[in-house]
């Protein structure tokens, strides 16, 4: 896939505003874990959960799955 050819030097984001909260990290095993946690884009005003599956690789975290839900607008 293209993204994971691409380096954080060549893919420009812009200045981007979004807050973190309600971040939990759950051990599903010794070298796995899950991070759950919501984003508010202050930008836009968009909300997600986001959800994602880190594996520890030679002693590196790397992350094997992400997805992002947006919440609809109350």
């Amino acid at each position: 896939m293209l993204y994971r050819t691409a380096s954080a030097a060549t893919m420009d984001l812009g200045e981007i505003h979004i807050t973190l909260s309600d971040f939990s990290l759950e051990t599903v095993q010794d070298d796995v874990v899950l991070a759950t946690y919501r984003t508010e884009d202050h930008s836009t005003g968009r909300i997600a959960l986001r959800s994602s599956i880190w594996v520890n690789v030679d002693g590196q975290w790397k992350m094997r799955f992400h997805q992002g839900t947006i919440v609809p607008p109350s």
